[in-house]
């Protein structure tokens, strides 16, 4: 009988079988790796995503260089720099490449040589109607209408910049143009930031987006480099929802109150000014 059984065995191994314990063992070490292995690729997609989403901030910051250049040191109006808003309804401009590239709807257009720029590539959401095509706003207080009637700082006065020679305080090193914006804030092209308050007041119109690193926006700046922030405030990190009012950002009257929050005034401190 014993010698049988070792024959059987011989005759299984001869024939490139496997026993089941074998099989047990391969199937451990494989998921050992994939273990391993899966966090690692995740990392290095999530790094590469960051780096294209800066080089994609860096380009529509040089194209908005480019605008003022162009015209005398005056700042691209915004809105318009870019036409078309991002809704969670079935709206047309969600899917619509063309006009981002429309001279006549999108200021920048000019100065830039694809659409796929306004959009960090961590940002695959989509629409009722197709996958959304922007992911970046623009600062307010450069060609636009922040609200700086709120300040409470007496050594600062928030500004609206229209000429790109007002950027002074802080430089353009520190003064932000285009930001990541959370997919449930972003409508317009404009991002909003009330600078100014005091820590205890601290609130967000407008919620940058915390698509890298684990919770982080892609930020670009006046002087054409862009960096990924991580928030430090767990406030700003904010699940996606697919809607635009269920934060209380989306009420134009109290906004997001997130009091002693270090990420607004990291904001805050990045928007033009002049010193009293």
């Amino acid at each position: 009988m014993r010698r049988t059984t070792v024959s059987a065995s011989l005759q299984r191994s001869e024939a490139g079988g496997f026993t089941l314990i074998e099989l047990l063992v391969v199937i451990a070490i494989i998921a050992i790796l994939a273990g391993l292995i899966l966090p690692v690729l995740s990392k290095a997609k999530g790094k590469g995503h960051a780096i294209k989403c800066m080089n994609n901030g860096r380009q529509l910051t040089l194209a908005w260089l480019g605008y003022a250049t162009d015209h005398e040191d005056v700042l691209v109006g915004n809105p318009g720099w870019v036409g078309g808003a991002m809704s969670w309804a079935a709206h047309p401009d969600n899917i619509d490449i063309l006009k981002l590239t429309d001279i006549a709807q999108s200021a920048l257009a000019p100065h830039l040589g694809s659409a796929g720029v306004y959009k960090c590539p961590a940002d695959k959401l989509t629409a009722p109607n197709g996958e959304r095509v922007r992911s970046f706003a623009m600062n307010a207080a450069l060609g636009g209408k922040a609200d700086v009637t709120q300040n409470q700082q007496p050594d600062r006065d928030f500004i609206n910049a229209t000429k790109l020679g007002e950027l002074l305080t802080p430089p353009p090193t520190d003064v932000f143009v285009v930001v990541d914006e959370h997919p449930d804030s972003i409508n317009d092209a404009t991002f909003h930031v009330i600078p100014g308050l005091s820590l205890a007041n601290a609130k967000w119109r407008d919620l940058p987006a915390s698509y890298h690193y684990g919770g982080g926006a892609n930020f670009s700046y006046a002087d054409g480099h862009s960096e990924i922030k991580i928030w430090r405030d767990g406030r700003t990190k904010q699940a996606m929802k697919r809607s635009y009012k269920w934060w209380v950002g989306g009420n134009d009257t109290t906004h997001f109150q997130v009091p002693a929050s270090v990420d607004y005034q990291w904001i805050s401190d990045r928007m033009p000014y002049k010193t009293k």
